[in-house]
C-alpha cells in the first residue's frame, strides 16, 4: 500500500482574508485548473434560516451511582442506529455500549485487553447500515465488525501501514494513534500533531491528518499548529494556537480539512486528490479576555492531570504567546443529510458557541447558536444533536436535543 502525501497550503490572499463582520455574500462557482472553488452563500445573497436547538433534551442517558452500564468518565464519540438507538464509546473503560432508543441497555462489549474482542485503547465506532459497527482500535491498530450486539464479524490489522507511516515520517509518529473520524466503509481519517525545533524551549508544532481505507493512504499537511512550551519538566500545547479541523463526509466528497489560516475548508478524493474548496464568510475573533480565561481553564485541567505543582498553569498561561485574534473556523460536522455544519468562534467561548450550515453545494442554509450549557456538542445527525452533558459534580451525562427549523415545531 502506497502513501500519498498532500502538501500544505500556502499563504492567504488579498481576497481571502478581506471582509470584516459576518457578511451575506452570493453564492458563486467558478473553476480553477480542475478544481472546483465554492464562494459559500446564498442564491440572492439573503440572510440563510436560523436554526435553534430544544432548551430541553428529548433523551438522557447516564447515571451517577446507579449501574456501571449507565455511568460514564470518558465519553469519546457517540451515534445513532437506525430506530433512534445509541452508540456509545466510552474511553475509560474501553467499552463500546449500545442503548435503546427509550435510553435502556441493549449490549455492552469490548473492555480493556488483547483478546479479538478487547481493545488496546479508547474504541471507535462507525456504523453500517443496517446494523454493523465498524470499531477502530488505535491500541492494537486494528479494526473490528461486530454486530449490534457485539458479536464479532471479521477483522483486519492496520499494524503494517502504521508502522509504514512511521518509517516514511518520522514527524508522524504520534499520528496513528489519535483518530478524528471513522467511516461506514472503515476508512479512518486521523489527525497528529508534531513538535518541531526547539528553541528555549518552544517547539514549533505542525499537524497532519492521514485518510486510510483498503487501498490508499494519503497524507495531509503540514499545516501550522502554534507552540509547544516546555514548563516544568512537560511540553504543553498553547490552547489558543491555529488548529485545523478534519471531516469525514457520509454524503459527497469524503475528506474536507480547514486550514487554520484561511476562512475555506478543503476536499478531497480518497486519493488524496484536491476537488473542491470552499470559502466561507467567516471573520477571525479578537482574542478577549473570555478566550483567555479558557486558556487558563484548559491549562489548568491539563496541569492537574500531570499532578504538576499549584501555580503551574498560570505560569504557562502567562509564558504563552497571545494571537491578537483567532482563526474563524473552530469545528466540522457531517449530519448526514448533505449539510456541513462549520463551527463559527463566538467573543464569548464560555456562552455560546455558533455554527453555520452549508449544503453539498456550498449554499448558506442556516445559522445556529448553541447554548454552552447544552454541554459539549458530539454529533449532529439530521434533525437533532448529541452532547455530553455534565453536572455539578462533573459527572457525564449523554442528552439528545431536536434540532428546530423555522416552520417545525
Amino acid at each position: 500500500m502506497g502513501i500519498l502525501l498532500v502538501a500544505g497550503l500556502g499563504s492567504a490572499t488579498a481576497c481571502d482574508a478581506a471582509g470584516p463582520g459576518h457578511q451575506i455574500p452570493t453564492h458563486e462557482v467558478r473553476d480553477s485548473g480542475g478544481v472546483e472553488i465554492v464562494r459559500a452563500g446564498t442564491p440572492s445573497g439573503v440572510a440563510p434560516d436560523t436554526w435553534a436547538l430544544s432548551p430541553t433534551p428529548t433523551l438522557e442517558i447516564g447515571t451517577v451511582e446507579g449501574a456501571a452500564a449507565y455511568s460514564f468518565t470518558d465519553v469519546r464519540d457517540a451515534l445513532w442506529l437506525p430506530g433512534g438507538g445509541v452508540v456509545v464509546s466510552e474511553g475509560m473503560t474501553r467499552e463500546i455500549r449500545v442503548f435503546h432508543p427509550d435510553g435502556s441497555l441493549r449490549a455492552v462489549f469490548g473492555g480493556a485487553g488483547p483478546g479479538p474482542t478487547e481493545f488496546g485503547g479508547p474504541p471507535w465506532p462507525a456504523l453500517r447500515a443496517p446494523d454493523t459497527l465498524v470499531v477502530w482500535d488505535p491500541g492494537h491498530a486494528r479494526q473490528s465488525w461486530f454486530t449490534v450486539e457485539g458479536a464479532l464479524l471479521r477483522q483486519r490489522s492496520l499494524r503494517p501501514v502504521v508502522d509504514q507511516l512511521h518509517a516514511a515520517y518520522s514527524l508522524m509518529r504520534a499520528v496513528p494513534g489519535y483518530v478524528w473520524q471513522v467511516a461506514p466503509d472503515g476508512g479512518l481519517l486521523l489527525r497528529g500533531s508534531v513538535a518541531g525545533t526547539r528553541r528555549e524551549g518552544v517547539y514549533a508544532k505542525t499537524q497532519w491528518f492521514v485518510f486510510l481505507d483498503s487501498a490508499t493512504t494519503a497524507a495531509f499537511g503540514p499545516y501550522p499548529a502554534g507552540e509547544q512550551y516546555e514548563v516544568a519538566g512537560i511540553a504543553l500545547s498553547n490552547p489558543l494556537a491555529p488548529m485545523s479541523h478534519g471531516v469525514l463526509g457520509r454524503s459527497g466528497l469524503p475528506v474536507g480539512i480547514s486550514h487554520p489560516e484561511r476562512r475555506e475548508i478543503r476536499f478531497y478524493a480518497a486519493s488524496g486528490e484536491l476537488r473542491r474548496i470552499l470559502r466561507v464568510p467567516l471573520a477571525r475573533i479578537p482574542a478577549n479576555d473570555s478566550i483567555r480565561s479558557v486558556r487558563l481553564r484548559s491549562l489548568t485541567s491539563w496541569v492537574s492531570a500531570f499532578r504538576l505543582p499549584p501555580g503551574t498553569a498560570r505560569t504557562a498561561a502567562n509564558t504563552m504567546t497571545t494571537p491578537d485574534s483567532l482563526p474563524a473556523i473552530s469545528a466540522l460536522y457531517d449530519d448526514g443529510a448533505g449539510h456541513l455544519w462549520v463551527g463559527r468562534r463566538t467573543a464569548e467561548p464560555e456562552v455560546t458557541e455558533a455554527f453555520d450550515v452549508f449544503d453539498a453545494e456550498g449554499h448558506w442554509v442556516a445559522t445556529a447558536t448553541i447554548p454552552r450549557n447544552l454541554g459539549r456538542l458530539v454529533r449532529v445527525e439530521r434533525d437533532r444533536a448529541l452532547f455530553e452533558w455534565r453536572n455539578e459534580l462533573g459527572v457525564p451525562f449523554l442528552r439528545v436535543h431536536a434540532i428546530r427549523r423555522p416552520g417545525t415545531e
